[in-house]
């Protein structure tokens, strides 16, 4: 298929040149900006042309394309010469301008150049099927590192919450054996969550509402603006605030391993300069990531939701991002 996609381009970039008469910049490479848009359906990528970016001097510029992940967070950058240019001397004057290095792509209708990492990785000529498939390969294949230290983090989370679940409801057992105030606050919410949420709600509805909100609370306090959601203690149900003062915090401190590393390992802590709507876009997609693996490995109670202000919350949210 690679093959195929890269044969393509080279047909049109010939018909393009041909009929056009022209090897303009704002011509030819159209014939690139298809091949990188099939190429990056394949991985579920979206191409966006003339994608605007702020440098690290505050200047705004705007790159010939840019392929993002469905949660808008880009995963490398192209830019197209002029054939009568000169490649490298123009690939010099960008980078001082503060274009990125990460992962980009210069080209014009001869020679391809992938930069990794403020580093040239790979010069090809684009008639080599064989190098541009290797470069275009390179290129897609990049992961950027705080996206790779997530998902690493997310997957020991998941590997781990099977005793981090075990040890939270041993801790809730040990209450409800023992603490008569505890019962009472968990018969009291219980009943405030069938008129609220659901008439079928049981007892284990409520035991796992406790677990689920003491696993998944730092997470979203530190994920999201805490302006986005009511206050910490306007959030909790009442059982869970008694629950929280019942464990004495040690349910904390046996699940903190887990969603500690998760949320220092979020790419919106590892990239202060993300713009905040796209910050809130990837936050929302790992969290739902993330949160998966507590509804495998747990039961969610019937109902609606777990927590209606910050479902509210977050739908609200969505819909400004929408916009």
């Amino acid at each position: 298929m690679s093959q195929i996609l890269i044969n393509d381009y080279l047909k049109q970039l010939d018909l393009i040149k041909r009929a056009s008469g022209s090897q303009r910049e704002t011509i030819v490479r159209e014939a690139f900006k298809d091949l990188l848009k099939a190429w990056g359906r394949q991985h579920d990528l979206i191409f966006l042309a003339e994608y605007p970016l702020k440098t690290a001097t505050k200047t705004n510029i705007a790159v010939d394309g840019a392929l993002l992940h469905e949660l808008r967070m880009p995963l490398g950058y192209w830019e197209a010469k002029d054939a009568a240019d000169d490649l490298d001397e123009e690939i010099t004057k960008k980078f001082k301008k503060g274009y990125p290095q990460d992962n980009i792509i210069f080209s014009d209708d001869r020679t391809a150049v992938l930069i990794q990492h403020k580093e040239e990785v790979l010069r090809c000529d684009m008639a080599d099927t064989v190098q541009l498939e290797k470069l275009l390969k390179l290129f897609f294949g990049f992961e950027r590192k705080e996206i790779a230290d997530f998902r690493a983090a997310v997957e020991q989370f998941k590997a781990d919450l099977p005793t981090v679940l075990q040890a939270l409801r041993t801790m809730i057992d040990k209450q409800e054996t023992g603490n008569a105030d505890f019962r009472a606050a968990q018969a009291r919410f219980l009943t405030h969550a069938q008129e609220a949420i659901n008439p079928a709600l049981g007892e284990a509805d409520v035991r796992e509402m406790l677990i689920q909100h003491i696993l998944t609370e730092e997470i979203f306090a530190n994920v999201f603006n805490d302006s986005d959601f009511p206050p910490a203690q306007q959030r909790r149900p009442r059982a869970v605030r008694a629950g929280r003062r019942l464990l004495h915090g040690r349910a904390e401190e046996e699940h903190a391993q887990g969603p500690g590393n998760v949320l220092r390992s979020h790419p919106r802590r590892r990239r202060a300069d993300q713009q905040p709507r796209r910050e809130a876009d990837l936050s929302e997609g790992h969290l739902r990531e993330l949160l998966q693996g507590l509804q495998h490995q747990g039961r969610r109670p019937p109902g609606r939701g777990l927590h209606p202000q910050r479902d509210r919350a977050l739908h609200d949210r969505r819909r400004r991002l929408a916009v």
